[in-house]
C-alpha cells in the first residue's frame, strides 16, 4: 500500500511539472535581438558615436553655402585631406587644383567635381570623400535679449533659437517672426508654430508688439 502511494505521488509530481513547463514558456518568451548596421550615407555629416544630435542629420540634397565646413579626404594624400570652409564667394581652394565652386552643390556633387579635377593630370584614380563637418551659422535679430549670430545644429527650432538668444524682450511680438532664408533678398512674415525648424544661414527677426 505504501509502495502504491509513493508511486502515485511521483506520478502526480511528473504531471504537475509537465503542466507547469508550457505556462512558464508562455510567460517568458525569447526576446529577439535586432542588429542594425551603423552606416553614414554619402553627403551626410558623420556623427561621432555617443554624440547627441537632437534630430536626424540634414538631408542628402542639402546645398552648401558660404561658411559651411566640409572635411575632404583624398586617399594617400595627406596634404589635400583636411577641413575646408566655404568662402563668401562660394568656393573652396584645394592644393593642386585651386578654387572649386561649392555653393549650391551637395556634398556628393562636390566629391564628384574634386575627383574629376584631380584625375585630370594630377592623380591616378583618386579616391575622395566629402563630409559636412559644420553648418553655417544663423542670425536672430530684433526683440530678443541677445541678438546676433549663433552656431547652427541639426534639428534646431525657432523656440530653441530664441532660448539661445536669452529669450524675448518684454515688448516682443512672440507669435510671429520675419524669416529670410539663405540666398533670399526679402524676409517673410510667418506665424510661429511648435517645432518650426531653422535652416542653416536663416535670419530670424522678431518685431515689437503693439499694446
Amino acid at each position: 500500500m505504501k509502495r502504491m502511494l509513493r508511486c502515485g505521488g511521483a506520478f502526480a509530481a511528473t504531471m504537475l511539472a509537465g503542466l507547469a513547463a508550457p505556462a512558464l514558456a508562455a510567460e517568458s518568451p525569447a526576446t529577439p535581438v535586432l542588429e542594425v548596421a551603423a552606416t553614414t550615407p554619402p553627403g551626410v555629416a558623420a556623427i561621432p558615436a555617443g554624440a547627441a544630435t537632437g534630430a536626424a542629420a540634414m538631408p542628402l540634397d542639402y546645398r552648401l553655402g558660404p561658411n559651411d565646413r566640409v572635411t575632404i579626404s583624398v586617399y594617400g594624400e595627406d596634404d589635400l585631406s583636411r577641413e575646408y570652409i566655404v568662402a563668401p564667394a562660394g568656393t573652396i581652394s584645394l592644393p593642386l587644383i585651386g578654387d572649386i565652386t561649392a555653393k549650391g552643390r551637395t556634398a556628393d556633387d562636390l566629391r564628384g567635381e574634386i575627383t574629376r579635377r584631380l584625375a585630370d593630370g594630377f592623380l591616378n584614380n583618386p579616391t575622395v570623400t566629402v563630409q559636412i563637418s559644420a553648418f553655417r551659422n544663423f542670425y536672430i535679430l530684433g526683440e530678443v535679449n541677445k541678438p546676433g549670430e549663433y552656431a547652427f545644429e541639426t534639428g534646431l527650432t525657432v523656440t530653441q533659437a530664441v532660448a539661445e538668444a536669452a529669450g524675448f524682450t518684454y515688448r516682443a511680438a512672440r507669435r510671429t517672426a520675419y524669416i529670410r532664408h539663405e540666398g533670399q533678398t526679402t524676409e517673410s512674415k510667418v506665424a510661429i508654430t511648435p517645432g518650426m525648424s531653422v535652416e542653416p544661414g536663416d535670419t530670424i527677426r522678431f518685431g515689437e508688439r503693439y499694446f
